[in-house]
């Protein structure tokens, strides 16, 4: 997997093999619970397959309060 150039504000990836996306966040070290893996803007559970090639988003989820 690749790191896509030109999106600097975005946590963009090239698949490069086929895996799931549980599979994906765990290659990078990232929690599962904080990281959701989208395709085409679809949030994709742990167990969907993702293929070569695809564009994957992956950004931390960010809670706030008062």
């Amino acid at each position: 997997m690749r790191a896509r150039e030109g999106f600097p504000e975005k946590n963009l990836f090239v698949i490069e093999k086929k895996m799931k996306a549980g599979e994906l966040l765990k290659e990078l070290q990232l929690n599962p619970e904080g990281y959701p893996v989208l395709r085409d803007g679809e949030l994709l559970n742990r167990d969907k397959v993702i293929a070569k090639g695809d564009e994957i988003e992956i950004d931390p989820v960010v809670s706030g309060g008062i």
